[in-house]
């Protein structure tokens, strides 16, 4: 098939809304009298002003045995402990620094201040 065979195009739109503005994500399709699909396109675009929600934080979870004691971070299960960041700082565990840290279980995910 060729342009040539093209009937017209097909165009969805989907809007998302913020306070001040809007982010449309779009699809074309451009069809031929079969309706088998020629192109298609996809994408997105913002009115001006527009900005994405962002997580500020996590939800409160409680880990089960978490402590803290002189400056290590104890646990009755495997932990990952992280900055804010991302940073895995496991391996310092009992030298961290003073910060808010997140431990991570295989179940559950909690942030810890570390005084």
């Amino acid at each position: 098939m060729s342009a040539g065979d093209m009937v017209g195009w097909c165009v969805s739109l989907a809007q998302s809304v913020s306070l001040r503005a809007s982010l449309y994500a779009y699809t074309m399709e451009a069809r031929d009298s079969k309706d088998n699909v020629l192109y298609s396109y996809s994408g997105e675009f913002a009115t001006e002003g527009y900005e994405p929600e962002t997580p500020t934080s996590i939800a409160n979870t409680t880990i089960s045995g978490l402590q803290v004691s002189n400056g290590t971070i104890l646990c009755n299960e495997e932990i990952r402990i992280y900055t804010p960041t991302g940073l895995d700082v496991t391996a310092q565990n009992g030298t961290l620094p003073a910060g808010v840290y997140i431990v991570r279980t295989a179940t559950a995910t909690q942030k810890i201040l570390l005084p």
